[in-house]
């Protein structure tokens, strides 16, 4: 199979890439993108509820019942609410492979993986990139769900070649032609989705750690975080094991500037708390 023979808007797909594309070109300092946000989410009941749901949970409550969308929204703010309704949209990319390597591999993985590149943000104080670090840590791995879902027989050859210590892009390439990368770069320029994501897609092993000319600082960093989880994850068990992966994780400790504490709370604490991370249990049982 080549890869310019799939055609993404004719696949069936377990997600809702137009309104992940209109999410994600959503910006926060507007009135118009309040507006558009609101919108989006009151013309999908699934999201609605689930907005609700976590507006409502231990993690987001304020205190007080929220019952609408629009007080949702003033409340979390713009970020957060963008973040939950491209969960809630993506909802059927963690269900479609339902079978335990598929979720082991990639849906577990994907949720671990948001959860890390969400944490690095905030022990760096990258404030303004914790929400976009979820937000790329859980689709990184879309390519592998849009494989899955054009051959899932072909796709489970492609797992059996991983657990025999085959790279994933290696494995799909033998299998397919192309790799989850190449189909994920692919669906976010078919989808019209920001830049970063198309670089997050098909970026996020050690090849982050070389962005590509005209990539600015803020994506650079955003980049190396999701690809730093990507590798995290894997080490603590969430994903196909990578020997001599600790190697790897300590280029992006070097390219992100973590100090030594913070690189000792990644290596060896994190790993232990994730299990009673409120944010992960709160995305684990939703997704």
């Amino acid at each position: 199979m080549s890869i310019s023979q799939v055609d993404l808007r004719q696949t069936r797909l377990p997600i809702q890439p137009q309104i992940i594309s209109a999410l994600m070109q959503l910006t926060d300092d507007s009135e118009v993108g309040f507006r558009d946000l609101e919108k989006i989410i009151k013309a999908d009941e699934n999201i609605s509820t689930l907005i609700l749901k976590a507006a409502n949970s231990p993690l987001y409550s304020r205190g007080k019942e929220i019952r609408s969308i629009q007080i949702a929204i003033s409340l979390l703010g713009f970020r957060v609410i963008r973040t939950l309704a491209t969960a809630a949209s993506s909802q059927g990319m963690f269900q479609s492979g339902n079978y335990a390597r598929f979720r082991k591999y990639v849906s577990e993985h994907a949720v671990i993986t948001g959860v890390i590149a969400r944490s690095i943000a905030v022990k760096l104080k990258l404030k303004n990139l914790e929400e976009d670090a979820f937000v790329g840590g859980l689709l990184h791995d879309l390519g592998k769900v849009i494989m899955n879902s054009l051959d899932r027989s072909h796709y489970i050859e492609v797992i059996h070649l991983v657990e025999r210590g085959v790279p994933f892009s290696q494995a799909e390439k033998q299998i397919f032609g192309f790799s989850h990368r190449d189909i994920g770069e692919k669906a976010a320029m078919t989808w019209n989705l920001p830049q970063i994501y198309r670089w997050i897609l098909s970026t996020h092993g050690l090849d982050a750690l070389t962005p590509p000319e005209g990539m600015d600082e803020s994506s650079r960093a955003l980049v190396q975080i999701v690809a730093c989880a990507n590798y995290l994850a894997r080490l603590y068990g969430y994903g196909a094991p990578l020997s001599g992966i600790e190697h790897e994780i300590s280029k992006f400790f070097d390219a992100l500037g973590m100090d030594s504490d913070t690189r000792s709370f990644y290596l060896s604490e994190f790993r232990e708390n994730i299990p009673k991370d409120e944010f992960y249990n709160f995305f684990i049982t939703i997704l």
